[in-house]
């Protein structure tokens, strides 16, 4: 019994000593990750990413010529973000669902003509850029990728956008300028999370007041359409920062411009306009870029000599303050644009 009171008096006493050394391998536990290391390093030569395809979570083979996305891309189990942008590829394989882990497919100036209905299976898509291509149409099963933030197909000859895209709940940003869109689908309008929308230089004639449903919505282009009139209901959208309507035929816009206290960019340089809300606009406080210049009538060029007129306090940068005593004339923010 004394021995085993002994022991254990012993044993109490050098615990906490034990448990204030250091330990051997601290050093080795600040040391980054393997997994960690691998997932921040670019692949650019597809030989050396087969010698490790566990290990490729990045593969960029920009400009190597490609008329076809290699095989044994889609082997690579890991691979969260695949470049192919500037080579000649002509179709994405409808094996592109393979690739679980994908994360981002960006596959700018190539030659294809079709997304397949089997990019609704890389189900962790976040970030698709297509842009610079022959694309048509976007097939409705884009809107089964449900972790879409970012979708691009700029620079393409697509017609319409699918309903289906309404369902990508996630979906912030969509770019889809130099098309050959007519409008816009009403399901899009519900689209709460939105926060940028690029239709610049497409086919849109009308701009429904369902819009007002893009509550998040920051950044509005509609350059180069064929727009006659704006709903009253964009003045609804008061994140609004940038809206521009560049080169359409506009005559007027909605006196409830004056509610987008939030707006520091507003394009309408290009439109045929008679009549502007001047006393609404000069309301919006944070307003810094204001252009305007009109049509001649009959043709598409910029006229910046067209029924111009003074616009009165637009120019709020306070760096440009007037000296003291000295006196300016009205300001005029005009924007003078190069024939097309």
């Amino acid at each position: 019994m004394k021995y085993t009171i002994v022991a254990a008096f012993i044993l109490f006493t050098y615990i906490p000593s034990f448990a204030q050394m250091p330990v051997a391998n601290d050093s080795v536990r600040k040391r980054p990750a393997p997994r960690q290391v691998a997932k921040n390093r670019t692949y650019r030569d597809l030989s050396e990413a087969m010698n490790e395809p566990d290990s490729v979570y990045r593969l960029d083979l920009g400009r190597k010529s490609l008329t076809e996305i290699p095989p044994q891309v889609l082997t690579f189990p890991n691979l969260e973000i695949l470049t192919l942008d500037n080579n000649k590829i002509v179709q994405i394989p409808a094996t592109i669902g393979s690739l679980k882990n994908l994360k981002q497919l960006i596959m700018r100036y190539n030659e294809i003509a079709v997304i397949p209905a089997e990019i609704g299976k890389a189900k962790q898509l976040q970030i698709l850029d297509l842009s610079n291509n022959k694309i048509t149409r976007i097939p409705p099963e884009i809107g089964t990728l449900e972790l879409l933030e970012r979708f691009s197909a700029s620079d393409n000859q697509i017609t319409a956008i699918p309903p289906e895209m309404a369902k990508l709940t996630k979906l912030q940003s969509v770019n889809l300028e130099s098309n050959q869109i007519s409008g816009l689908p009403s399901a899009m309008m519900k689209m709460e999370e939105l926060i940028q929308l690029d239709l610049t230089n497409n086919q849109i004639e009308v701009l429904s007041p369902e819009i007002e449903g893009l509550k998040n919505l920051r950044s509005l282009e509609l350059g180069n359409n064929k727009l006659k009139t704006i709903p009253n209901e964009v003045g609804s959208l008061t994140k609004l920062d940038k809206i521009e309507l560049k080169e359409n035929q506009l005559q007027r816009v909605p006196p409830t411009f004056g509610n987008l206290l939030n707006l520091r960019s507003l394009d309408l340089s290009g439109n045929p306009l008679v009549d502007l809300p001047i006393s609404e606009l000069a309301k919006i406080p944070n307003l810094r870029t204001f252009l305007i210049s009109s049509t001649a009538k009959g043709s598409s060029r910029t006229n910046p000599n067209a029924n111009s007129r003074a616009i009165p306090e637009f120019n709020r940068d306070k760096q440009q303050q007037p000296a003291p005593n000295t006196k300016q004339p009205p300001v005029i923010n005009r924007e003078k644009q190069n024939p097309k």
